[in-house]
């Protein structure tokens, strides 16, 4: 008899487990009420979900429905969180997601909305340009704009020495509110004045000519826009500590002694039979040995911390008929290295 009701518990028990499960359902549709096919529908915080078929329908299988929130996404719609409660039908209306597709881009000497555009263009908004802080504006598109390659030749102390280039080919035209101009003005101009920046590549920049064989880079600056409470006013600045990364250690001055000695003694090129004397010899480097100090020339070289600021001060303001906007900035960088001025009197070297 016992082993009976065992077999029947165990027999029952899958049933049990079955009987707890719920089934949610329902429908996701858009604002005309046409059922939208392919949307994500998934338990929040897990793995599981399940997508909607050609009617816009799921079902998807749930323990418990106990704090249980479902997560409806697909591509062009918001996406919309829904806490399920006691009830085991959700019906979901998703709203259309336009959100990029309404802006307008630069493209030659007029512009277009992005959804209409066909050929390759590639933009940048000054909220998204002025996250990096630099005072070389090319740098600033370093990583943010596909097919856009930035490289730093020189990291000499003032040298705006990076170029640019559009899928690796060569200098690109850039054109300034419909001029054009050299990559030199573009790297000085003050990145809060711009209000966009568009790349034309391929097909797109052939309105352009022979010239933008390489790609064109419109940059389109702020202008004046109708302000109903007057004039708006707008001050932007940021202040930072610049340091340099992978600076060489250097050693002291008794193993440089024995460094250049060891160079020598190896030294064959004058005549592998005869080894060349040292350099230093023992007495030179015997001060250093009794506790006579070695002196760091790269920390007499270069700055540690350097400072770097930006400010910039604009009014943005007219009416129907006129419309103004005025832009002043101020960029500043101290310089890395120290620099050593001789005083011809006494003699005598001080940092600067």
């Amino acid at each position: 008899m016992k082993k009976t009701k065992v077999i029947l518990l165990l027999l029952l028990f899958p049933i049990l487990l079955f009987a707890q499960e719920q089934i949610l359902t329902g429908k996701v549709t858009d604002k005309s009420g046409e059922g939208i096919p392919g949307v994500n529908v998934v338990l929040k915080g897990t793995a599981t979900g399940a997508v909607t078929d050609i009617d816009g329908i799921y079902r998807l299988p749930v323990q418990s429905t106990r704090g249980v929130v479902l997560s409806f996404s697909f591509i062009g719609f918001t996406s919309r969180e829904i806490e399920v409660g006691s009830n085991n039908t959700i019906n979901v209306t998703l709203s259309s997601d336009i959100i990029g597709l309404e802006e307008v881009i630069a493209v030659g000497y007029s512009s277009q909305k992005k959804a209409s555009i066909t050929g390759s263009v590639a933009s940048i908004r000054n909220e998204d340009l002025i996250k990096t802080k630099t005072e070389n504006v090319v740098n600033m598109l370093t990583g943010k704009l596909p097919g856009v390659r930035v490289v730093q030749k020189s990291s000499a102390p003032g040298a705006y020495d990076a170029t640019i280039d559009i899928r690796g080919m060569g200098s690109p035209l850039f054109v300034i509110d419909g001029v054009t101009r050299d990559q030199a003005y573009f790297a000085r101009m003050d990145p809060y004045e711009i209000e966009s920046i568009s790349v034309l590549k391929d097909g797109s920049a052939a309105i352009y000519g022979l010239r933008a064989a390489n790609g064109v880079i419109l940059v389109t600056t702020k202008s004046g826009s109708s302000q109903a409470d007057g004039v708006k006013f707008t001050y932007t600045g940021n202040y930072s500590i610049q340091q340099a990364l992978y600076v060489p250690g250097g050693v002291n001055a008794v193993d440089h002694m024995a460094l250049r000695n060891e160079n020598t003694f190896q030294n064959f090129s004058t005549n592998y039979l005869v080894r060349q004397n040292p350099v230093f010899t023992q007495e030179d480097m015997q001060p250093y040995l009794d506790g006579k100090p070695s002196y760091n020339w790269m920390d007499a070289a270069f700055e540690k911390n350097t400072p770097e600021q930006q400010h910039n001060f604009s009014l943005n303001g007219g009416g129907n008929k006129l419309r103004y906007f005025m832009s002043l900035g101020y960029a500043h960088q101290e310089e890395i290295t120290r620099v050593e001025v001789i005083t011809p009197n006494a003699g005598t070297s001080v940092q600067r």
